[in-house]
């Protein structure tokens, strides 16, 4: 029996990004709905540490229901994809919404490639210390 259908949104948005499709939803789900903050994003600023894959699934993973039904949208698909395989009881179903299981192009996956995610990060980074 699935207990919830849990969103979770990508990187550099909030929760707030799904709220003009769950109410189209709810009329057509038979379960709860509910959005989370991704740790340090929208309402929870709290961030766990190091802020890793593994710590920020583990946190949100607490926030669930056993049986949830996670949608995951770009980061919080990966996101999804780590409580699956770590956290099972909790999860029954994963639905990906743009999203990946590798960002980084790898040997057999043709994700980003790698000096193209350096140079994001690095301006990023120079925004920062503005």
């Amino acid at each position: 029996m699935q207990n919830e259908c849990v969103f979770l949104h990508g990187w550099g948005m909030n929760k707030n990004v799904w709220q003009l499709l769950i109410p189209e939803l709810e009329s057509e789900i038979s379960m709860p709905i509910k959005t989370l903050d991704l740790p340090g994003f929208g309402d929870d600023q709290a961030c766990p540490a190091p802020y890793n894959l593994a710590n920020v699934a583990n946190e949100l993973a607490d926030k669930l229901s056993d049986n949830s039904t996670i949608v995951g949208w770009s980061l919080g698909g990966l996101i999804s994809l780590y409580i699956a395989k770590h956290h099972p009881k909790k999860v029954a179903k994963v639905i990906l919404v743009a999203s990946t299981p590798y960002f980084t192009e790898q040997d057999t996956w043709s994700g980003i490639k790698p000096d193209v995610l350096k140079a994001f990060m690095s301006q990023l980074l120079s925004l920062i210390h503005i």
